[in-house]
This record gives structure tokens, C-alpha cells and sequence, in this order.
């Protein structure tokens, strides 16, 4: 688990990283979070982007406000070609500047990402 206290200062990003090395195909990225007086321009969301030209493969919806214990999902499409491997991010997606500032805390629990058949 891990738990995270903003300070209503800019944050480009929380610091949650995970390298990761999926084959080429379909997956699915779980996880549960919980949230009190979360703050930000557009929400945080959880990204996974190729390291290589491929782009985003896909990211969650925005997390923001108050929630109890709730389980968000995105569908992860890794190309055949441009992307050796994976980064899972936890991302503000508001470019540079002032309106990257985020408060509140959010907890973050069982991550997992799932190949669909």
C-alpha cells in the first residue's frame, strides 16, 4: 500500500513509478484507491507510456475529491512495435506551470496489471 499526503504545492508528478515489461497485447490495470479532499487543476491519473515511440498505452480515468475504498480500471493496448517497455506512472496531467498544484491524500492498494485473452 502506499499513501500520499499533498501539500498543496506544484507537483508534476506523485513519484509512484513502476518499470514494467509487457509483451505486445491487451491488458487490464487494476487498482484501489481511496481519497480525502484530493485537489487538482484535472485530477491525478495513473498512465502507462511506452519507453520507446509508442505513446500512451493507456491510462486511467482522473482521481479526484473524497472516496472511500473504490477500484479504477484501464484498458492497456501495447503496440507490436515502439515499445520495448513500459512505464506505470502516476501522472498530473496539467502542463508546467501553477495549476500543477495538488492537496489532499490518496491512498493507492492493489495494483495489478492483467493480460485479456
Amino acid at each position: 500500500m502506499a499513501y500520499l499526503h499533498f501539500l498543496d504545492r506544484r507537483v508534476p508528478n506523485a513519484g509512484l513509478e513502476q518499470p514494467l515489461l509487457l509483451s505486445p497485447g491487451n491488458y487490464r490495470l487494476t487498482l484501489r484507491m481511496r481519497a480525502q479532499g484530493l485537489r487538482s487543476e484535472l485530477g491525478l491519473q495513473w498512465m502507462v507510456t511506452c519507453s520507446g515511440p509508442g505513446g500512451v498505452a493507456g491510462r486511467t480515468e482522473p482521481v479526484d475529491g473524497s472516496f472511500g475504498w473504490r477500484t479504477f480500471e484501464a484498458d492497456i493496448a501495447i503496440p507490436p512495435t515502439g515499445c520495448p517497455g513500459q512505464w506505470l506512472r502516476l501522472v498530473n496531467p496539467v502542463p508546467s506551470g501553477a495549476a500543477q498544484r495538488v492537496m489532499g491524500e490518496l491512498w493507492v492498494d492493489d495494483v495489478k496489471v492483467i493480460l485479456q485473452k
